[in-house]
């Protein structure tokens, strides 16, 4: 069981950029462990820029900190994250997308040095404006995602192909 509340405002800076403020609280309530249930808060920041060639990019940042008795769910990360969308290009549109996030892991006691995990992602999505149907378009994703840590077992190479349709409007 879970009750989150995000708050976010947008401000507009320009007719070609804009910032994003947002936060997010959390409670978890884990009904096959008590000792893994959570609360949590986050910070975010994100700004995007429109270019005269077409298309946007963005960055942001994330802080969050998570409280938990369980030393694999407690932790504080910082994320990094940009973005480039890109005018249509002959029959398709491309996004790339990329992020950094650092984690420690505040009570991880299995080992002496603790946990701490690097993550690095690597997104490409591909959508083609040309082909609709009842206001929906086709999208192609591939995402690489790839995390260190100081504790082998929790060493990651993620990658996921996926077509899904997004609105139109």
């Amino acid at each position: 069981r879970w009750g989150e509340l995000k708050l976010g405002q947008t401000v507009r800076q320009s007719d070609v950029q804009q910032l994003r403020f947002g936060s997010v609280i959390r409670t978890e309530k884990r009904l096959d462990s008590d000792v893994n249930s959570s609360n949590s808060i986050a910070f975010s920041v994100d700004m995007t820029r429109a270019i005269e060639s077409g298309g946007t990019f963005g960055l942001g940042t994330t802080f969050k900190n998570v409280w938990s008795d369980s030393g694999t769910v407690d932790q504080a990360s910082v994320a990094l994250r940009g973005n480039r969308s890109f005018a249509q290009i002959g029959a398709f549109q491309p996004r790339l997308s990329a992020s950094v996030e650092q984690r420690n892991y505040h009570k991880f006691s299995s080992v002496a040095d603790g946990r701490d995990d690097t993550t690095m992602s690597l997104g490409i999505d591909v959508t083609f404006p040309n082909v609709s149907y009842f206001g929906f378009l086709p999208q192609a994703s591939l995402q690489m995602r790839k995390t260190w840590s100081t504790v082998d077992i929790y060493d990651r190479n993620e990658y996921s192909f996926g077509i899904t349709a997004v609105s139109r409007f």
